[in-house]
């Protein structure tokens, strides 16, 4: 494990295939803590922290799987009060217990369990149906983002990134997305814009919501990555990113789900070329 302190920023690395890195920068008091790899049952998590009395904070973690997959989650914010936020990475790990003091936070599990997927099931329609539909379809990343307003007047704004590159394995496969809200507080936000890139493109347009019930009503339907713009080897090849403003006594959590559906093998198609063949013939 690593953890770096100091008045303006801390970075931590810890072996290749984990990252993370807290910033902090302001008037009053400010922290920054990077903190690497905690294992425990074969699992892997990754966290950042930043704290501060004002000024901008923002924390990011990052961790890759041993076949390739690759997942990140970041928060960047400014504090108009005391506070800090969060952001984990993890492979095969539940969504980790964050103190609840921390305004922004952003998680991400790539190759969730079962039981995490179960609980993801319930919440969307879209993903459930989705699931049943397609036997060979896997939960790939879970992932969690919430914002609350500051004990004050003032507008705060965040942005939460939730970042995935696919396996290689999985580099022919179509990507559904289902984005489901899990708690809110009071009108959850002023406003709410999203976005969903794709090697640095926005796929479709951007949204921008005024309340929960429009969000829900968008996010209702799940949202398509094509198999024909995924391909290994970038860095964050897809990223869904909330811009969150929020006022006092408001506050949200998302949940996220990124499904692998995989393509017909080229045998099946092969076969069904086949069969095909073989009843125009007999047509003839």
């Amino acid at each position: 494990v690593a953890v770096a302190y100091g008045e303006g920023m801390g970075s931590g690395q810890v072996e290749v295939s984990a990252t993370s890195a807290g910033v902090a920068s302001g008037t009053g008091p400010v922290r920054a803590d990077a903190e690497g790899i905690s294992r425990g049952g074969g699992d892997v998590l990754v966290s950042a922290a930043a704290s501060g009395a004002s000024g901008l904070v923002s924390s990011t973690a990052r961790t890759a799987g041993d076949r390739g997959l690759r997942v990140g989650a970041s928060v960047h914010r400014g504090l108009f009060a005391a506070s800090q936020v969060i952001a984990t990475a993890s492979m095969g790990s539940a969504l980790s217990g964050l103190p609840g003091d921390a305004l922004g936070t952003a998680q991400v599990v790539g190759r969730p369990s079962d039981e995490l997927v179960a609980g993801a099931r319930g919440r969307h329609e879209g993903l459930e149906t989705l699931l049943t539909a397609e036997p060979d379809a896997r939960v790939l990343v879970l992932g969690e983002v919430s914002a609350l307003g500051e004990e004050n007047d003032q507008l705060s704004l965040q942005t939460i990134d939730l970042a995935l590159d696919p396996e290689p394995a999985d580099v022919r496969s179509g990507i559904e997305l289902a984005i489901f809200s899990e708690s809110v507080l009071g009108a959850g936000f002023e406003q709410l814009a999203f976005r969903l890139e794709v090697f640095g493109e926005v796929l479709g347009e951007e949204q921008t919501f005024a309340s929960v019930e429009e969000a829900d009503a968008f996010f209702a339907s799940l949202l398509s990555v094509p198999s024909d713009i995924v391909s290994p080897g970038g860095d964050s090849s897809i990223r869904a990113i909330f811009e969150i403003s929020s006022l006092a006594d408001q506050g949200i959590t998302f949940g996220f789900a990124a499904v692998v559906v995989p393509e017909p093998s080229t045998g099946l198609l092969l076969g069904f070329g086949l069969a095909l063949v073989v009843y125009r013939k007999r047509r003839a």
